[in-house]
């Protein structure tokens, strides 16, 4: 098979389980394929079915503690510098989605503010932002700090 039919096939696979087509197969199952006699394995994919808003502050600090424990966060109190919070945020976001929980990467500006409220002492950072209740709250993956952005609605 040569190496584009393979990646087309994969492409295809990968498509399908994402588009929900397969997507029961695919919580069982490595896809796997060859190029060039090398094996490729594509990780299983774990999607939620249902993905939903928190129900509470309190679930949403509950799954944040876990996350951050799963991820070797516990006693940070100060976010790391360097540049890796993008990917914490995303792998945060990732790990929502699989544990059914819709949840956004969330960017600070300069001043540490989003949507007109100051949740961080550092600029240009990056968290997630998550609806708990009737409210959203912008989280840091790193220390697990949560902080009321602004009610549902913007009430």
């Amino acid at each position: 098979m040569s190496k584009n039919v393979a990646i087309v096939v994969l492409s295809v696979l990968l498509l399908l389980v994402l588009t929900g087509y397969i997507s029961q197969w695919a919580r069982s199952n490595v896809l796997q394929g060859e190029i060039d006699g090398q094996a490729l394995q594509i990780a299983q994919l774990q999607l939620a079915t249902n993905p939903h808003n928190f129900n509470s502050l309190q679930e949403l600090k509950a799954w944040v503690d876990v996350w951050r424990m799963c991820n070797g966060f516990v006693n940070i109190t100060i976010p790391l510098s360097g540049g890796e919070c993008s990917a914490f945020a995303e792998r945060m976001q990732r790990d929502a989605l699989q544990d059914g929980f819709l949840m956004s990467v969330c960017l600070i500006d300069g001043s540490g503010v989003v949507y007109g409220v100051r949740v961080s002492g550092l600029a240009w950072h990056a968290g997630c932002l998550a609806q708990a209740g009737g409210a959203y709250y912008w989280v840091e993956p790193q220390t697990g700090e949560t902080v009321f952005v602004a009610y549902r609605g913007g009430t």
